[in-house]
């Protein structure tokens, strides 16, 4: 579908995120129908979103070539947190949630517990502690 009936069509879907308008005619993959009706499409840009069917066409997977969506994390991926500390510290003030504790997830491996809308953040669990983290 063309962009302005992208736009129209996820009102009451989501609706539309800068981001989403770089995907229009990209190819995904459906991971899942939720609870509304919705498709779950996950891609190569290690993003997902929720998509109004109407959105969707089917295409020939031949004419595709292979869609990469490794990236894509999910409840239960086992994580390794980025060790350099200054870098943690940069990335988690972006969403103005810093605390001193996130240092001690610094190079450690987790497991995503939650994820949030648009991939950019999950929450970790590592040994007993939980930690909200950008991607």
């Amino acid at each position: 579908v063309d962009p302005e009936t992208f736009k129209s069509n996820q009102l009451g879907h989501g609706g539309v995120v800068d981001k989403m308008k770089e995907l229009v005619e990209k190819v995904g993959i459906v991971h899942h129908i939720d609870i509304d009706g919705d498709a779950v499409v996950y891609y190569p840009n290690n993003t997902r979103w929720c998509i109004n069917p109407l959105n969707l066409g089917k295409v020939n997977p031949d004419e595709c070539g292979d869609v990469d969506i490794s990236g894509v994390l999910e409840v239960g991926d086992w994580v390794k947190v980025e060790a350099d500390k200054a870098k943690i510290k940069r990335i988690q003030e972006k969403t103005g949630t810093w605390d001193e504790g996130y240092y001690k997830a610094a190079g450690m491996i987790g497991r995503a517990k939650v994820t949030f809308p648009f991939n950019e953040i999950i929450r970790v669990q590592i040994k007993d502690s939980s930690y909200p983290l950008n991607l």
